[in-house]
């Protein structure tokens, strides 16, 4: 059986991408937390956000176990992206309803952006065979070597 390794760089740019998603969500669950009433949609959104966060926050943490492994299976990588899927779209689904909250066309405008955005980025991956399968992607990185001279004349003086 083969293993397929994913590029650590892929990894360190989900987990700060879900992370980032996961401040937004603590940003508008805040902001909505303060109002006096909440009419539908504003109670649709906190509980795309109140399901979203836990979710992207265990899927940031399981990113963080597996950037400290010296190799990140790919199977590994997509049990952590699960958790991380459904943190986005539970994300989406708040901001979806908060936009809708203020005029149901700005809902339906950033529906049509996020729904772009997710097919073009699924079809980018499918396009570059992501996760890449050659290595961890470390390997391309030089060492540096230690000049011979210099390490010889300090130990002359």
């Amino acid at each position: 059986m083969t293993r397929h390794l994913v590029r650590r760089q892929d990894a360190e740019y989900s987990r700060i991408a879900l992370l980032g998603v996961a401040g937004v969500c603590v940003v508008c669950v805040t902001q909505i937390l303060t109002l006096p009433a909440l009419d539908l949609c504003l109670k649709l959104a906190l509980g795309g956000f109140s399901l979203g966060l836990p979710l992207l926050t265990g899927a940031g943490l399981m990113q963080e176990g597996l950037l400290e492994h010296p190799s990140i299976t790919e199977r590994a990588y997509w049990i952590a992206g699960i958790a991380m899927l459904t943190g986005y779209l539970c994300a989406v689904w708040g901001l979806l309803f908060l936009f809708w909250h203020f005029h149901w066309l700005f809902g339906l405008l950033f529906l049509v952006g996020s729904s772009v955005s997710f097919v073009a980025m699924f079809r980018l991956q499918a396009l570059l065979g992501q996760p890449h399968k050659q290595g961890s992607g470390d390997e391309n990185v030089q060492q540096p070597q230690k000049n011979v001279s210099e390490s010889t004349s300090a130990g002359d003086h």
